[in-house]
């Protein structure tokens, strides 16, 4: 049995929501979900799922590395040079850059490189999590929020007037704001009231547009699609088979396998290819390998679901099926949560434990066992790191989509 992994730093998870969703409409939903995980549980028993060895395999193989803690983003310099290029640097003048692409594509870690990029250390950096529709109101409070470190609570603040002279009064100290709006669209006029939101004095505003979709040319060779006024779009394109091995071998911690390294090699290139360019599938697949033996590479290579041409993104319900079943519950309840509530991560766990998703076993108490379940997750790209003050999000968008 190999040893435990490395106990990781987490303080909070984000689960991604409208965050003016009211108090009073949680314990509705928190029922809600309890019957969706009672029937799930029924299902599995159903068929015989959860087994007394169902957790025997939640250790990665022994490697002599400790931990990533942040990946190498490969194949995305090019974009970042573009964004760079788009976006000028001139008193009183805002610049909207829309990334957009398929599922999977990177347009989250595209943006996220351009939120930690030096350029900015010097800016107010907002990262603000979208339920897919714009909401102006919204949008401000979180920037004041996270801007200024005040809290907007309160009908008295919902009124649109104060976030405007609130936002006025900050950005006239001269503060220069770098905002982020992942997971949503932008139409012409929603780009141009976000626009006179943030234009004031002589502060410089940059937003970039994380796109949850779009009907767009796709080129290969257009990076920067059209450009109008102070709106610029980047294209999040498909990585090369290469690329997508070294991410698979980095999240797999591939260099660091003491006993199978060699043997794999070849397998994994071949794994590489079922990626079709897709980051996100290398990640899922690197994330899911780091806990499987040269047998289970191989079976990943030679599983009958790449022949289905039926079944989209089968690096997810491979993903899935890979869990242990206790661990697929445990996503399960994290699929179902609506968007942008923030929970502890030790609430989380009591969660699971009081829904009867986590049993506490000779090997790990059921606090470890959750602890390990959500290192799982993270491993395989299936929850999301968001890089402001707290640590970790919600169940990946696709997978999100696909769940529904």
């Amino acid at each position: 049995m190999t040893p435990a992994a490395p106990a990781r730093k987490m303080t909070k998870m984000i689960l991604r929501a409208n965050a003016s969703e009211k108090k009073n409409l949680m314990a509705g939903k928190i029922e809600k979900i309890k019957e969706e995980v009672c029937k799930l549980r029924v299902d599995m028993d159903e068929f015989n799922l959860i087994s007394s060895d169902s957790d025997a395999s939640i250790e990665p193989p022994v490697t002599d590395v400790i931990e990533i803690e942040e990946p190498i983003i490969v194949g995305r310099d090019k974009q970042i040079l573009r964004i760079m290029e788009s976006i000028p640097v001139q008193a009183g003048h805002c610049t909207i850059v829309h990334i957009y692409g398929q599922d999977g594509s990177g347009k989250t870690t595209l943006a996220r490189m351009v939120f930690n990029h030096t350029r900015f250390k010097d800016y107010s950096r907002v990262w603000i999590q979208c339920s897919g529709n714009f909401r102006l109101h919204e949008m401000g409070k979180a920037i004041i929020s996270q801007a200024s470190g005040e809290e907007i609570n309160g009908d008295s603040n919902d009124d649109m007037e104060y976030v405007r002279k609130r936002l006025d009064q900050l950005l006239d100290n001269g503060i220069k704001v770098l905002v982020v709006l992942d997971n949503t669209q932008l139409s012409w006029d929603d780009s141009e009231k976000l626009t006179d939101l943030l234009r004031e004095g002589n502060n410089l505003s940059e937003v970039i547009v994380v796109e949850t979709d779009g009907e767009y040319d796709d080129e290969e060779d257009s990076e920067i699609v059209w450009r109008f006024g102070d709106t610029r779009e980047v294209k999040s394109g498909a990585l090369s088979d290469d690329m997508c091995w070294t991410i698979i071998k980095q999240r797999s911690r591939f260099e660091g396998r003491l006993f199978d390294k060699q043997g794999l090699e070849q397998i994994g290139a071949e794994i590489a290819k079922k990626c079709e360019g897709s980051p996100l599938a290398a990640a899922v697949l690197g994330g899911m390998l780091l806990y499987k033996d040269a047998t289970g590479w191989a079976e990943v290579l030679n599983n009958d679901i790449w022949a289905f041409d039926h079944i989209s993104e089968p690096f997810l319900k491979l993903a899935y099926t890979s869990m242990p079943p206790r661990l697929r519950l445990c996503f399960a309840y994290c699929a179902m949560i609506q968007y942008g509530h923030t929970i502890a991560k030790d609430d989380l766990i009591y969660q699971w434990t009081s829904l009867g998703l986590l049993d506490q076993s000779d090997k790990f108490s059921m606090i470890h066992l959750g602890e390990q379940y959500i290192g799982m997750l993270l491993d395989m790209s299936l929850l999301q790191t968001v890089p402001v003050s707290v640590s970790y999000s919600t169940v990946h968008t696709m997978f999100k989509r696909r769940w529904a």
